[in-house]
């Protein structure tokens, strides 16, 4: 749902009553917030049917106008030509509020509002539609499906199995033993604490307004510049949810709810693999925390636990990772829940952070007389990760390089070419 109307300071106001009016029934701030954007929604409907209204009781105005000007003459009074302007100013007003909300519902950018007309930014939304739509699947057995209730299913059978957590195995836990004995304690007890702290009003409208705006909504419909615009009546809400959230150490099953987004890649759309998913997240999800990177999960936990990270911390970085869910949105719109088990979220300011917590076993490991590549009890994963320390670590020491180190120096400049790329 779009909520462009709100930079309309009339629909602001009615919004800012709505919300005003049900936070003074609700004490819970989860349900505060939740019913608060629940009502600002029906309020932006209410304006919608409005405009559906004038649009539709100006339907025959360019007619109209077309009429008035063939009668229009050098006789005609003042008040009737008075009236044709007034008109004319209708319907070019009404032109550009339809050009204005088709260019919301297309996400395009453009230089001027009245640079495109209405019928540009429509087209380019069917072209958006037709783009992303699937109207063939190979299944697992090599038969195209074409039925829409069949495609959802089998997108939803196949992303199930994707996400679903790998069993945990005596050999990968010891595995992990070996790795993470190598970190060492990083934190006091004065700094653990610190992760406990409640954060302020003004920590929390810090970190929203520094959020990136104009992203794409999850499925709650909420991106960071509405939340921004409403801060005046909705601020007082978001800082005590945050609040609550970090005090209770609990967080909900909605919390962690998204949506995830099939691009399509050059290639036949009949086939899964040419499409990209892409996660879109619920606004309260982005402003707690996205923890963090394709680690593995179990992994990450003892990691965290061997740094002296307080139980507190853990548990709400666990609340976020663990035990969410996301529908896929294929052909306008979405298959059942899946509930995401597999990996760990990445995409926010903390992913940097934690990741670098996790590679410190590993950089340990350069450390030891006998690096992973020398050692005969680790597998070849170990070996291809000590070959890359070396390789790295060569590169810094300028000394040769041996056959399987030049090789890992070729792919550690592929990887950096390739991530210059993604970031430019």
């Amino acid at each position: 749902m779009s909520f462009y109307e709100l930079a309309d300071p009339v629909v602001k106001a009615r919004a800012k009553a709505a919300w005003l009016n049900e936070a003074e029934l609700v004490h819970d701030s989860r349900r505060r917030w939740a019913r608060g954007w629940q009502r600002v929604k029906q309020v932006l409907c209410e304006v919608r049917k409005e405009k559906d209204r004038v649009r539709r009781e100006e339907s025959g105005l360019a007619a109209e106008i077309a009429w008035r000007r063939d009668m229009i003459t050098e006789d005609s009074s003042a008040e009737e030509v008075q009236a044709l302007a007034r008109m004319e100013g209708r319907l070019k007003a009404q032109e550009l509020r339809d050009a204005r909300e088709w260019k919301m519902r297309s996400r395009e950018k453009w230089i001027g509002e009245d640079a495109a007309p209405a019928r540009y930014f429509f087209t380019r939304l069917k072209l958006k539609w037709a783009r992303e739509a699937i109207v063939a699947l190979e299944d697992k057995d090599g038969e195209f499906l074409t039925d829409r209730e069949e495609i959802f299913g089998e997108i939803h059978q196949i992303f199930q199995v994707l996400y679903t957590a790998e069993d945990e195995t005596s050999e990968r836990m010891q595995e992990r033993e070996e790795v993470i004995g190598m970190m060492n304690k990083r934190l006091s007890e004065n700094d653990s604490e610190q992760l406990s702290l409640i954060p302020d009003a003004q920590e929390v409208e810090k970190v929203v307004f520094g959020m990136a705006h104009y992203k794409s909504p999850g499925y709650d419909g909420l991106t960071t510049d509405v939340v921004c615009e409403c801060w005046d009546f909705v601020g007082s809400a978001c800082v005590q949810l945050v609040q609550t959230i970090w005090a209770k150490k609990r967080v909900l099953r909605a919390d962690c709810h998204g949506i995830i987004k099939l691009i399509p890649k050059p290639g036949e759309k009949r086939f899964l693999s040419n499409w990209r998913p892409i996660s879109l997240m619920n606004w309260t999800y982005k402003l707690i925390s996205k923890p963090t990177t394709a680690l593995t999960i179990y992994f990450l936990w003892e990691v965290l636990k061997k740094a002296r990270l307080n139980q507190h911390f853990l548990q709400l970085v666990q609340g976020f990772t663990c035990g969410g869910q996301a529908r896929v949105h294929v052909n306008r719109g979405f298959t059942p829940d899946i509930q995401i088990a597999r990996r760990v979220r990445q995409g926010c300011t903390h992913a940097p952070l934690l990741f670098a917590l996790c590679t410190e076993p590993f950089m340990r490991m350069m450390e030891e007389p006998e690096t992973a590549g020398r050692n005969s009890r680790l597998d070849a994963r170990k070996y291809l990760l000590g070959s890359a320390c070396r390789a790295a670590m060569s590169l810094v020491r300028k000394e040769p390089l041996s056959t399987s180190e030049f090789v890992w120096v070729f792919l550690l400049e592929g990887m950096t070419l390739f991530m210059k790329r993604s970031d430019g």
